[in-house]
């Protein structure tokens, strides 16, 4: 099931690279699709506490697998030039 309609896209970065405005604009461009999606949480019957903890254990989760993702990148760089 798709949380938003095809027409509601997400607005791209201003520029490919980073800027000093860059995290907001990503704040500003994500929020309509966060604030969507706890909508809908709440209209199934969860509470907004329900919702919040639920929204921030999700980024916490998503946060430590970024970082779990690139120790393991750097461990398999660093076995890689090991070998050689």
């Amino acid at each position: 099931m798709n949380l938003m309609a095809p027409t509601d896209e997400i607005a791209s970065p201003k520029r490919p690279e980073d800027y000093a405005d860059r995290s907001l604009d990503c704040l500003v461009a994500i929020e309509p699709a966060f604030q969507e999606l706890a909508a809908r949480a709440q209209a199934a019957g969860w509470s907004e506490n329900d919702v919040s903890a639920a929204l921030l254990e999700l980024a916490h989760q998503h946060i430590n697998g970024i970082s779990a993702d690139r120790k393991t990148k750097l461990h398999i760089e660093d076995a890689a030039r090991s070998i050689v």
